[in-house]
């Protein structure tokens, strides 16, 4: 697990999602559901980088696979899982600097996000903006 200086410090913290996604993205029999779970978890991640939130959210997906084909009624309007809660809340403060050209690799990644965490992406998102709105 991370040391208690990454968990302490929001600039490290972010630097270790990125560094997580990348390992995930590129090596996907590197990480187990366990080990991504411990890696992840809110304590020792407690910012993630937006840059690596669509990635994260892919690699836990994949971990999850599995488990959500086998749970009866599991559909894209299921509760989001924390972390995936979490990739979106990252995102949702600069929305405006995704790449959402048809050709791009976060659209592509965007589009495979279920409707309830596109759903919390737009509120949180809304939430940021209001928020900007009435600092400035």
């Amino acid at each position: 697990p991370p040391s208690k200086q990454i968990k302490n410090d929001s600039r490290l913290s972010r630097h270790w999602s990125q560094l997580i996604s990348e390992v995930g993205m590129l090596n996907t029999e590197t990480l187990d559901k366990a080990t991504f779970t411990e890696l992840t978890n809110a304590s020792d991640m407690s910012h993630i980088h937006e840059e690596a939130a669509l990635a994260l959210c892919e690699v836990d997906d994949g971990l999850h696979a599995n488990e959500d084909d086998e749970k009866e009624g599991v559909n894209d309007n299921s509760p989001l899982r924390p972390l995936q809660k979490r990739c979106g809340d990252a995102m949702a403060k600069t929305w405006k600097k995704f790449n959402v050209d048809e050709d791009s690799s976060e659209r592509a990644m965007l589009e495979r996000r279920t409707p309830a965490f596109l759903a919390a992406l737009l509120v949180e998102s809304l939430k940021e903006a209001k928020a900007a709105k009435n600092a400035g």
